[in-house]
């Protein structure tokens, strides 16, 4: 798992996104102690069930709106 200090997260969200949906989460630390974490939705609802309703389910199809 990657750590990265919360300064260089702001520069580097973009990536940690991008990482994170790929399965590999980002621990962000402030003064050396970790404070959030960067994860992937998918983990996100193992973690939380109850807090994404059904209709929260990510469109994977590439869908162009008339």
């Amino acid at each position: 798992m990657r750590t990265t200090a919360s300064s260089k997260a702001r520069d580097q969200l973009c990536a940690l996104v991008r990482e994170a949906s790929k399965g590999n989460p980002t621990t962000i630390t402030k003064r050396g102690r970790p404070v959030a974490m960067v994860i992937s939705i998918e983990d996100a609802r193992r973690l939380y069930p109850d807090e994404f309703p059904q209709f929260l389910k990510l469109d994977t199809t590439n869908r162009q709106d008339s």
